[in-house]
């Protein structure tokens, strides 16, 4: 008699999301801590799906501080469109949990029945958010994640997790009133130096100040 065995375990099968056929975000003002404007900084986040998404299936994009911060959860406001809905006002929804790394943006496509595979979905920000208040290192700046998603937030249906950095780069705000005083002002004498300006930006708790001088100055 040959002794058999039935291994009677539950397989748990994982689906895994498709890629999106692509992803880009883009802003209009690179200027540092500029705030999301519908007139000077409207802040995009437009996919092309591989899937197609039912009507109020849902978009999600995580946004690292390193790309934008959320200044204000209330003055987050929101346009969309899609293969079947022109730009219109769009009830977005926003999470941030501690520790704030990131914040979520989503919402709920419009779609007749059914939007078909390659479709291609934009997010217009123009409010509650802006340009971080620092530049960060090319290797340290986190991309953005998005992912489409069943109504009931329950499965993914297409993603992207990679290489999804907003354009154009950040551009550093600009000093005002710059001035230096020289006590005394004699050749050859020792001086005392006076530097006086203003910050575009905020300079955050521990920040540093680094002034450089010409090789002939001094």
């Amino acid at each position: 008699m040959i002794a058999s065995s039935i291994n009677q375990s539950p397989v748990v099968y994982t689906p895994t999301p498709a890629n999106l056929a692509s992803v880009a975000v883009t802003r209009q003002d690179s200027t540092v801590g500029a705030k999301a404007h519908p007139q000077t900084n409207v802040v995009q986040f437009v996919l092309k799906t591989t899937n197609s998404l039912k009507n109020n299936e849902v978009i999600e994009f995580r946004v690292p501080v390193s790309q934008f911060l959320l200044t204000d959860i209330a003055e987050v406001q929101c346009l969309s469109s899609g293969p079947q809905s022109t730009m219109q006002p769009t009830a977005c929804t926003i999470d941030m949990t501690p520790p704030a790394e990131h914040f979520v943006l989503r919402y709920s496509v419009k779609c007749v029945t059914v939007c078909p595979p390659q479709s291609t979905f934009t997010l217009s920000v123009t409010g509650g958010i802006s340009n971080p208040t620092w530049i960060s290192a090319a290797n340290s700046i986190t991309s953005v994640l998005a992912t489409t998603l069943t109504a009931d937030l329950q499965y993914k249906i297409d993603q992207r997790t990679s290489n999804v950095i907003a354009t154009p780069g950040l551009v550093e705000g600009s000093l005002t009133q710059m001035q230096l005083q020289k006590t005394p002002g004699l050749v050859g004498a020792a001086t005392s130096l006076s530097f006086s300006f203003k910050t575009l930006n905020l300079i955050p708790k521990q920040g540093s100040i680094a002034i450089t001088f010409a090789d002939d100055s001094l």
